[in-house]
């Protein structure tokens, strides 16, 4: 028995362990529990062998450790993995265009609260074009409505204990609230339904748009592609979808995650951190003048201090474990079936 590629493998007892560059996409044995009874690994053909995954763990220098045994007579095998030099050879290539894509997307990502907003069948495309996700797209959209109506508040009760006219409009309250209550509705079926929901003002910007650039040729037919039910491929797809978001969820959630579907916490968790450690640093310095004057602006210090010191903590811990967040409490409810 050999590896593959750049693969390490040695045997412990009766178990094979695999060291892997790249992961794999193999799932862990799902154990037993009240709920629901054992479910067997990723089956794997390895020299002419079958083998199921017992747990796949990351490892804190990078890729992940596997580790087979042989394949239990009581199992039935549905469908299995081949792991050959030709399956690693594959794997590689794939794992290169991922790369060349994601690097054409940056510039797409850093507009996905713009890109948001477009119909769901605009964000399909791109996410096929740029390798994109339609759901983390929309997600992201909504945070400006919700940044909008929080400054709107914001300067209304700054006015109000002033005594001073509030300084926003009757209109921009109007639209603010709007998308708000828009953005509220695209968020849950973002979250629940794991796929992109575009804006009404993003919609009928694109219909304007649409009917602007229309040309006059007939209109090519599109190709529809139709994919067969796979539960645990959609699963992995929406750990890879939320995976910034997972990175919230307290500890044992994100090890759970690991274990089952081979998700990595350093992948978002320390960009989530800093940007959350930035709101913080900006919520003080925009209310510390004040704080001595206003209920509204010390709150906002003190609220901003905490997330410093959340975020400052978890980014100590990353280093060896995953670490959670007080907002996990907000992502948990709709992560449910991930969680089962």
């Amino acid at each position: 028995m050999h590896a593959h590629g750049s693969d390490r493998v040695r045997i412990v007892g009766e178990r094979i362990v695999l060291h892997s560059r790249l992961a794999k996409g193999w799932t862990a044995r799902t154990p037993a529990r009240g709920t629901h009874s054992e479910f067997p690994g990723t089956t794997v053909l390895w020299d002419e062998q079958y083998y199921e995954v017992l747990t796949a763990a990351p490892l804190p220098a990078g890729g992940v450790r596997y580790e087979l045994a042989a394949w239990r007579e009581d199992h039935t095998i549905r469908q299995f993995s081949v792991y050959d030099a030709a399956s690693e050879a594959a794997l590689v290539a794939d794992h290169a265009a991922a790369a060349r894509q994601r690097k054409r997307s940056k510039v797409a990502n850093l507009s996905a609260m713009l890109l948001g907003h477009l119909p769901d069948r605009v964000q399909q495309r791109l996410a096929d074009d740029l390798g994109l996700f339609p759901a983390r797209m929309t997600i992201l959209s909504t945070i400006p409505s919700v940044v909008l109506v929080g400054t709107c508040v914001w300067l209304m009760v700054g006015a109000t204990l002033s005594k001073t006219p509030s300084p926003v409009p009757a209109w921009l309250w109007f639209f603010g609230l709007c998308m708000l209550a828009d953005s509220m509705v695209r968020f849950s079926t973002a979250m629940l339904q794991n796929r992109g929901v575009g804006s009404v003002l993003g919609t009928l910007c694109y219909g304007v748009y649409e009917l602007i650039a229309r040309k006059p040729e007939l209109q090519k037919t599109p190709l529809t592609i139709v994919r067969e039910d796979d539960p645990e491929r959609d699963l992995r797809e929406s750990v890879e979808q939320h995976s910034w978001l997972l990175t919230l969820l307290p500890a044992s959630d994100q090890l759970a995650l690991a274990e089952r579907f081979g998700f990595d916490y350093r992948k978002d968790a320390y960009a989530l951190a800093w940007s959350l450690l930035a709101v913080g640093g900006l919520a003080i310095a925009t209310s510390l003048e004040k704080a001595d004057e206003r209920l509204g602006a010390l709150m906002s210090v003190i609220i901003g201090a905490l997330m410093i010191l959340e975020q400052a903590l978890r980014l100590a811990t990353f280093k060896r474990a995953p670490a959670g967040s007080v907002f996990g409490v907000l992502v948990r409810p709709f992560m449910q079936r991930l969680l089962r």
